[in-house]
């Protein structure tokens, strides 16, 4: 002030600003220095911009360089060879770092970047793409990773180009434009008016010269920026926003002083000056209405204008037949579809609709209306009668599509653009992932918009402290005046207007606040989408690379070399150790983990970096400015109370650690919940079929206590949480008071009160949830490492070793083969030296365009030798060559064949996804009807497609649960053949379909007119079927090649047995009976019109009848909220009881509390007494009744409102964290008295939040005590408050705990309702809905209902309780106010519902949104290996970017609404303290203590109404967990009761008669058996053939009770089954599914999870099935339950181990693999070949033979050679089962046709039923078709006869 020639410091002299302050810093200095700041970042700007966009554009060029127009500097040659337009766009190349780098740049131009890069490379991209220290060689892999890398980006970057810049239509663009140009107009002729008006001030030289010239000099500079804008394309907008705003707020300020001087002094020269400030002061407002309000358009990033502008869209990655789904056909456009070559179906055309949401509202929005988030209430207003829907919900800006955020990052952080900072040397024509730590690349990433929001933070931390300010200067103005007019002296003074300017000061300050928090929090929310679209996308594409080695460990870079950023990596490793994260780094994650990590981790992320400014900078400026505040205010007793703060900041973080490991603790029993609910619904078949329902619910219920316990814990770390939160501030009050009157001797006035209390309030938020947020960000950084982890996890070697071999192949290499080839799974040497199974010295060359087929025994390496083709084993040795193109799009088709140099792969257990089975069909391709039809009639499927209900649009559900094993291998061949690869491998599809489907899709499919000029490699073990067709035969035993050749060739020696000699005889000539249908007659026919028709019928139910997840609409109905209320009891009368009892307590802690705030506002007031006793002479008697007339304290907003902590009221979801008001309570009083002036006056007290929370005013008309001293009465008064307190804070611990007890009691019971009746629902149930859809009523309803059901509905109670208490407060001490809250409740009843019906069903969609992101993803972890054979990544891609965008334009709208409730109450609550402020001003006659407590009570009204309206809100959204819940516990259970029949039944004796019976699956579906009548005698062994989808398993289930007979019946031993209990009939027979079922666990936990038989008999069972040799057993008995070999290499984790594990003569011990019980079965037995998994499950069926006489077979062996199979039956017949019935489902005719009878069914009926040999010999049988079928007639027939022969001598009779 000094250096500006101002004698004093001061800027305030009571009334306006300080005159030289006024003239030489606000209108001299100021003006001058917005010019300089403008001008300074208009040059930086100018300089920096070309720069950075053209670093810009590089980084993004390089992201996929042979889509870019931009010239990629080069360092001395072109990289790659790609090859690039020159574009104006470009940067100087830079200059080498080394005199040696520059000479070989000179010499070797073209290799110089290459020598001194492939080390970095390499070690990089080694760590990303997992190549090991055997690779070929690293500058190769980092080729092919790069390339993977590369097409990933060009998928991404043309889902970029799918969003256009601009979606506004041309006449929204010129009205656009014309706005636009009258704005820059406007702001032109206003600065020269402004210019003009200070000129004309400085020439009536009426004030100081320099302010006027300073203005003139900002006007003008302001001037030439307009035309500026005029005649360029820039805006300038920030830089004249920023001086019109300023410029405005002076002007007032100025028209102020005019108008004091002027009443000061009316002279002529006021006069003028007072015309002139209101003109300037009008041309200010005209000139910045322009700027408020004129539509702005928002800017897209950097990032994304380089996309645009220097990126050409790929249309092979682009095209929108490739979308994901793929198109759905409607049948009756489908003649049309075939004219137009495309789908333009209702289907697709909802698709794009849906695909085209409605513009953003934020894009074009006004500057007032982002301020205020104005641009969100017509979708609001919208929405209040017409339900939100994703259609309806606003698209994301450009900027925050995920395309556009994920490709911005990955340029942002490549390794190429990370090194041009660093100055290290790469080559400049690459750009490699990134291996700098994911935290550290984050944090750049959002470096920009995290500075940003703390400029915000930053200013809503200085402004939250004006409330307390001019609340002080209010309250004193009020005490002065009251003295002035005691004293007579009203006059002299400040004048009232300077009040009003507080009290207005007070709105400004409120509404600025509103809106700096709310512009932190948007920017935070913004973080948190795109963080999510970053992460989701990054996991999501390393699962489409990551290596499938079925749970093999992932082993650390070998050679020695470290990659950048390694030792952030190892010290963040050992941080994960010592903070209790993952033990073993180099364990490779599972599939759940992986979910966890995008359910879990990427969202614990994202919340916490909204969130980032609390940490820094609001939280220690807030403390900092707080804590001067107080110190001047109180003196050191302020000190002493912030010290009571800071020592027990050790306790909040001891009760967070605590609460943070048992979080932990916690996540970890819900993943043994879940997981092993997972389990059991993925095997509820098994489950079903062995009646282990109750046995899992036990099980299931012991994980769910285990998980209970530990909640209980968490609450009780909660409660300690809890009570230093509500009980330090108390001490905090205590000590400070305490201090400042008996310490400081100081008098506590009602200002100092009221204030002193505000600000401890302002300061107890930010040091209390600081060791939250610090807790929290630790966390979440572990989950960033956790995800980093995932993301450096070793990569597939499938590009490595494929596209290495393709570039160096040399002209006699093979095509498809191998050279010298070795593979294995294990990555550990000391495994495979140790005998881990490998393939071993492979060479072959399959013959181009022909069929080859691989054959050998179960676990010989068949499935192993198909995924080394595929690159998805270790290679040890040699090479692969096999056509592989990263993207299948990137494969040009032929247009004379249709066909393309990729491939498509039949996995063994068919994956498909769950939509249609055209969908599952057409898979991405192009739609071709001819094809489709033609791949329909060749894989059989014509059949099927009439017996399902919806056609080809039926839903095969999860995983194909709907279908058949024969369906879906089918539609998975249908999906390769359609497809236009070239090369086709297949994996024993054959085995699922009965003979004579196997023979039609032989002849018609592998070896039909769609097969021609395709190289198809079969896997199979119909060896007589496909051998005589083939061109080239592999025979495979243990791991090695042991004949390959040509068919002929390869039979002779034997390898074959008697199926190889078969293909010699009757059987099977390549030309017999051939029937080849040509392409043309495949794809004729096609649906007739009346087909259409009635499949538009059938479509039209599936509508009515679609089993999606759906959301509800309107408010929570009354039977859910007693679903909940009612569960915390099991009888009605504890019930009512229970939430009785919690009423009283919370009606006791509000009692307390309103006497604890009562008492300290006596206090206070007992210093004022004394002052007005002596003023007016009065005495009277000390009395209690007067001394209650005291002020209340207060509720004070929270101001964490938005942040989520782990108190039990800050865990209320997206909602964030919220004050623990749920401690308190209301209720009143009236306490008459009579004031000095002898006037009635009367105070309803009330409380809104714990003591501490207080603005308490001084008592009015406090008693006089007389008879006690001031420092006795101050002694008494801290005793009795400090009890009472006391009291309070346990009392109130008590109620919480209570509260969490009923809480622990309805979660455990709801959980146990929710259990039985998922567990006892129809089969139906689980084949119509996906696990997923139930999953997640079992994970996020139940921890919605564990964590915050309760605590959000009490707090509702305890909000509306407040807010009348409040209400009823303000309007008694103040009448004139009740008409103001009337219209403010009406303002806030329009605002509250327009809010809580459009959140609410914001909410419910984005809950749903979110659950296809995780079905993609474990269709991704499931399928990768076909995704990756199929080149289809980046389809996959591209779906999960689109979903991830639903998924957020719920979430983000969301935030839209909730930031502008927020605004608006905030801003409404300003208003309405204001206008009670000018109430209390207007009346000379009220008290300073009045005042202050009516005013405080004014604000808190407002906050109390603000949280009901969201506590409604999330009671309604956590009521919808409970709504989703209650759905299920009405599902149709299955009938278990009956009549139990006696213990012998069923007796051998028995036989089984199915007396006409009929069945269907739903009422809407049709008959699948009709009219089945059979009589099964005693003891026989029957069979039941029939083709695909003839109804044989249905018939197997029906004897089981998975579908109920419709009309007839089932006789088991005379006792028909239907009256029998479901659990007993179960028990009582065994089944063997063709799925075989396994749990996670062990060998022993599979075939005995309930621990009821002995050792013995488990090895007995292994060993009939030939998993276990006869030696074993006696080593696994002496240690009975612990492992026999815990090193053993006999079943390892690997996903094919085991096949061929010992070399044995005897064929039948090929399958020896298991060495001990307690070896390891990972889910789903994804360690076994699929052979030995049907073994495993076949033990598990036969031991349950002890207890049963009937045995079915439904295709147990469908996956074994024929020599297993056929010894495997020869087991169960003569030792395991010799006494029982047996029925035995089957395709191979060889394994039935020695059985005691056939049943061959047809379309649901019984069409044969006889003797094998009966039904061979009639002629035009079906059986005796099915015989020659199947090659092997005289091999049947002569079995048939031998087993007659055998039947008639055991019978006693010749044979006939």
């Amino acid at each position: 002030m000094a250096a500006l020639g101002c004698r004093s410091f001061s800027f305030w002299d009571g009334l306006d600003w300080d005159d030289c302050f006024r003239d030489r810093v606000l209108n001299t200095l100021l003006p001058l220095l917005l010019i300089s700041a403008s001008s300074f970042s208009f040059i930086l700007h100018s300089f920096r911009s070309s720069s950075r966009k053209a670093r810009t554009a590089e980084s993004v060029a390089k992201l996929d360089p042979s889509a870019s127009s931009f010239t990629i500097p080069q360092t001395g040659t072109q990289v790659n060879g790609h090859s690039s337009v020159q574009s104006n766009l470009s940067l100087p190349s830079r200059t080498q770092s080394s005199l040696l780098v520059k000479i070989l740049s000179s010499i070797l131009p073209w290799n110089s970047s290459r020598i001194f890069t492939s080390r970095s490379r390499s070690v990089s991209l080694s760590s990303r793409s997992g190549i090991l220290a055997n690779s070929s060689s690293s500058t190769d892999s980092s080729e092919a990773a790069l390339e993977v890398f590369r097409t990933e980006n060009a998928v991404i970057l043309n889902e970029v180009h799918l969003t256009p810049i601009d979606k506004t239509s041309e006449q929204e663009k010129a009205k656009f434009r014309s706005l636009e140009l009258v704005k820059r107009l406007i702001e032109v002729a206003g600065s020269v008016l402004l210019a003009t008006s200070h000129a004309t001030a400085w020439a009536m030289h009426a004030r100081n010269w320099s302010w006027d010239v300073s203005w003139g000099a900002l006007w003008i500079y302001f001037a030439v920026l307009s035309s500026y804008t005029l005649a360029s394309k820039h805006s300038l907008f920030t830089h004249k926003a920023f001086m019109l705003i300023s410029y405005f707020i002076l002007s007032m300020f100025n028209l102020r002083t005019s108008l004091l001087e002027f009443f000061r002094a009316r002279s002529p020269i006021s006069e003028e000056l007072l015309i002139l400030a209101s003109v300037q002061a009008g041309l200010a407002i005209v000139t910045l209405i322009p700027t408020l309000f004129f539509p702005l358009q928002s800017r897209l990033p950097i990032e994304l204008r380089a996309i645009y502008s220097t990126i050409n869209p790929q249309t092979q990655h682009g095209e929108a037949r490739t979308a994901f789904p793929s198109p759905n056909l409607h049948p009756t456009d489908q003649d049309e579809a075939c004219q137009r070559d495309g789908i333009h179906s209702e289907m697709q055309e909802k698709e794009e609709a849906d695909s085209a949401p409605l513009l953003p509202p934020e894009d074009k929005a006004s500057l007032f209306s982002r301020a205020i988030f104005g641009f969100v209430t017509p979708a609001i207003v919208k929405h209040y009668k017409v339900q939100f829907t994703l259609p309806a919900i606003p698209d994301l800006p450009a900027g925050d599509k995920a395309a556009a955020v994920v490709a911005a990052f990955r340029a942002r952080s490549s390794k190429r653009h990370a090194a041009a900072s660093s100055g290290e040397v790469m080559d400049s024509g690459k750009l490699l992932p990134s291996s700098a730590p994911l935290w550290r690349r984050l944090v750049r990433h959002f470096l920009g918009l995290l500075l940003l929001q703390m400029l915000w933070a930053a200013a809503e931390a200085t402004l939250v402290l004006s409330p307390a300010f001019f609340l002080n200067k209010i309250l004193a103005y009020i005490a002065e005046r009251g003295e002035r007019i005691k004293n007579g002296t009203l006059d002299e003074g400040p004048p009232v207007h300077i009040a009003v300017l507080y009290a207005f000061g007070m709105l400004s300050g409120q509404i600025l606040t509103s809106i700096s928090a709310s512009q932190a929090l948007f920017i935070g929310r913004r973080i948190c989408i795109r963080l999510r679209a970053i992460l989701i996308t990054e996991i999501v594409t390393k699962s489409l690379r990551r290596k499938d080695s079925g749970g093999a460990k992932d082993k650390k870079l070998e050679g020695g070399e470290e990659e950048e950023g390694a030792e952030d990596h190892d010290a963040d490793d050992d941080n994960d150790k010592k903070q209790g994260g993952e033990k073993g780094d180099d364990v490779r994650a599972t599939d759940g983990q992986v979910v966890n990590l995008i359910s879990v981790d990427v969202f614990k992320v994202s919340e916490i970096c909204a969130y980032l400014h609390y940490l820094f900078p609001k939280t220690p400026i807030t403390i900092t400015l707080c804590v001067v505040y107080l110190v001047s205010l109180l003196g050191w007793s302020a000190v002493l109370g912030f010290a009571i703060f800071i020592i027990s900041v050790p306790l909040q973080v001891f009760a967070s650690s605590w609460f943070v490991k048992l979080q932990k603790q916690l996540l970890e029993t819900t993943d043994q919940r879940l997981n092993l609910a997972t389990e059991v619904l993925s095997c509820i078949k098994t489950v079903k079929f062995f009646a282990w329902e109750r046995s899992f619910n036990e099980r299931m219920d012991a994980t769910r206590q285990k998980e209970l316990k530990v909640l209980s814990y968490r609450f009780m770390a909660w409660l300690l949480n809890t009570f230093t939160y509500m009980g330090t501030p108390m001490l905090v009050t205590c000590v400070t008071f305490g201090a400042h009157t008996k310490i400081f001797k100081q008098t506590l006035t009602a200002e100092t009160t009221f204030t002193a209390l505000a600000l401890f309030n302002t300061l107890r938020n930010p040091l209390d949830a600081l060791p939250d947020m610090v807790v929290q960000t630790l966390n979440s950084l572990v989950s960033v490492r956790r995800i980093d982890k995932y993301l450096r996890e070793e990569e597939t070697m499938k590009y490595n070793q494929l596209l290495t071999n393709d570039e160096d192949r040399l002209p006699n290499d093979p095509v498809v083969g191998f050279q010298d080839a070795s593979f294995c799974y294990s990555e550990s040497d000391e495994e495979i030296e140790a005998g881990a199974f490998c393939l071993r010295d492979i060479n072959l060359t399959f013959p181009v365009g022909e069929l080859s087929i691989i054959a050998g025994p179960v676990g010989s390496g068949k499935t192993s030798l198909l995924l080394s083709f595929l690159g998805e084993t270790r290679q040890l040795s040699g090479r692969t060559f096999m056509p592989c193109p990263v993207a299948r799009a990137l494969a040009p088709v032929d247009p004379a064949t249709g066909l393309s140099e990729s491939v498509s792969y039949c996995s063994q257990s068919p994956w498909l996804l769950g939509t249609t089975l055209k969908e599952n069909i057409l898979f991405g391709s192009k739609w071709d009807e001819r094809r489709y039809r033609a791949c329909i009639k060749a894989c059989a499927l014509e059949p099927d497609l009439k017996i399902l209900e919806y056609g080809d649009e039926t839903e095969v559900g999860e995983k194909g649960t709907s279908l058949s094993g024969g369906q879906k291998a089918r539609i998975a061949l249908a999906r390769a053949f359609y497809s236009s690869a070239k090369h086709i491998l297949i994996d024993d599809a054959l085995s699922a379909v009965d003979a004579h489907t196997a023979k039609h899709l032989f002849q018609h499919c592998l070896k039909g007119s769609l097969a021609k000029g395709r190289t198809i490699l079969l896997v199979t073990h119909a060896i007589s079927l496909c051998l005589p067709g083939a061109a080239f035969a592999v025979a495979m035993d243990d791991g090695r090649v042991v004949a390959a050749g040509t068919p002929a060739a390869v039979s002779a020696t034997g390898v074959f047995g008697d199926e190889g000699l078969s293909t010699n005889g009757d059987g099977g000539s390549e030309t017999e009976d051939r029937g080849d249908l040509t392409f043309e007659h495949l794809a004729e026919g096609g649906q007739e019109a009346v087909d259409r028709a009635e499949m538009q019928k059938r479509l039209e139910k599936k509508k009515a009848h679609a089993n999606e997840e759906t959301y509800a609409s309107g408010s929570i109905g009354a039977k859910t909220y007693g679903l909940y209320l009612g569960s915390v009891a099991r009888k009605k009368l504890a019930v009512v009881l229970c939430w009785f009892s919690l009423v009283l307590i919370f009606v006791s802690v509000r009692a307390i509390d309103i006497s604890s705030g009562a008492w300290l506002m006596k206090w206070a007031g007992a210093h004022d007494y004394k002052e007005k006793l002596a003023a007016n002479d009065a005495t009277s008697a000390f009395s209690m009744a007067s001394a209650q007339q005291v002020a209340q304290p207060l509720y004070v907003a929270p101001q964490w409102n938005d942040f989520q902590t782990m108190r039990p009221s800050f865990n209320l979801g997206y909602l964030g964290g919220l004050v623990n008001v749920s401690s308190s309570s209301f209720s009143s009083f009236l306490s008459p008295s009579t004031t000095t002036r002898g006037e009635p006056e009367g105070i309803l007290l009330a409380s809104a939040t714990s003591p501490q929370l207080v603005m308490s005013a001084a008592s009015l008309g406090a008693s006089r005590q007389p008879e006690k001293s001031a420092e006795d009465l101050d002694t008494y008064y801290l005793y009795v408050y400090f009890a009472i307190t006391v009291a309070f804070v346990f009392l109130a611990v008590f109620r919480d705990a209570y509260e969490f007890f009923m809480s622990l009691r309805a979660s455990r019971i709801i959980y146990r309702k929710l259990i039985n009746a998922i567990l006892n629902a129809k089969p139906s149930f689980f084949d119509k809905t996906p696990i997923g859809r139930i999953m997640n009523r079992l994970s996020k309803d139940i921890e919605t209902i564990d964590q915050e059901m309760a605590v959000s509905i009490l707090f509702l109670m305890d909000c509306v309780l407040s807010c009348t208490a409040i209400l009823l407060l303000i309007c008694y001490t103040t009448p004139l106010f009740a008409f103001v809250a009337i219209v403010i409740m009406a303002i806030y009843y329009v605002i509250g519902t327009l809010y809580i019906v459009s959140s609410r069903d914001l909410k419910r969609v984005e809950s749903v949104q979110r659950s296809p992101i995780y079905t993609v993803v474990g269709e991704v972890l499931q399928g990768a290996v076909t995704i990756r054979a199929y080149g289809d990544a980046g389809r996959f891609t591209r779906h999960c970017l689109r979903l991830v965008d639903k998924a957020n334009r719920a979430f983000f709208f969301l935030w839209y609404e909730n930031r502008w409730l927020s605004i608006r109450v905030d801003v409404a609550g300003a208003f309405v303290a204001f206008i009670a402020s000018l109430f209390l001003l207007s009346r000379p006659d009220i008290e300073a203590s009045l005042a202050g407590f009516t005013l405080a009570y004014a604000i808190t009204f407002v906050d109390s109404v603000l949280w009901i309206v969201r506590m409604y809100t999330m009671v309604e959204i956590n009521m919808n967990s409970v709504e989703r819940i209650g759905e299920y516990l009405d599902l149709e259970s299955e009938k278990q009761d009956g009549v139990e029949p006696p213990a012998y039944w069923p007796s051998s004796e028995g036989s089984i008669v199915v007396e006409n019976l009929s069945v269907r699956y739903t009422a809407e579906f049709p008959r699948v058996l009709s009219g089945v009548n059979l009589e099964i005698k005693p003891r026989e062994k029957v069979g039941i053939v029939g083709r695909t989808g003839s109804g044989k398993s249905t018939l197997a289930l029906c004897f089981f009770r998975f579908l109920e007979a419709e009309e007839g019946a089932i006789y088991i031993d005379g006792i028909d089954i239907s009256t029998v209990p479901l659990k007993t009939l179960r028990q009582k027979l065994t089944v063997i599914p063709q799925d075989a079922q396994l749990f996670s666990g062990t060998v022993r936990s599979n075939l005995d999870p309930f621990n009821t038989f002995e050792d013995a008999e488990l090895w007995m069972a292994l060993q009939r099935c030939r998993l276990a040799s006869t030696e074993t057993p006696a080593v696994s008995r002496a240690v009975s339950r612990a492992p026999s070999r815990p090193g053993s290499p006999g079943l390892s984790s690997d996903p094919v181990r085991g096949e061929g594990e010992e070399e044995q003569i005897d064929v039948s011990a090929r399958t020896n693999v298991i060495t001990s019980l307690d070896d390891p079965v990972l889910q789903g037995g994804k360690n076994l070949s699929a052979g030995q998994r049907q073994l495993l499950a076949l033990a598990r069926g036969l031991l349950k033979l002890r207890d049963s006489k009937i045995l079915l077979l439904d295709e147990s062996t469908a996956n074994l050679d024929s020599a297993s199979d056929a010894m495997i039956q020869k087991t169960i017949r003569s030792e395991m089962a010799p006494q029982a019935t047996i029925i035995t489902i089957a395709h191979r005719i060889k394994t039935i046709v020695d059985y005691d009878k056939i049943c061959v069914l047809d379309k649901g009926k019984v069409v044969e039923f006889g003797s094998p040999k009966q039904l061979i010999d009639t002629e035009g049988g079906i059986f005796r078709s099915l015989c020659e079928q199947s090659g092997e007639m005289t091999e049947l027939y002569r079995m048939a006869e031998q087993a007659e022969e055998e039947r008639s001598k055991a019978d006693g009779k010749s044979p006939k």
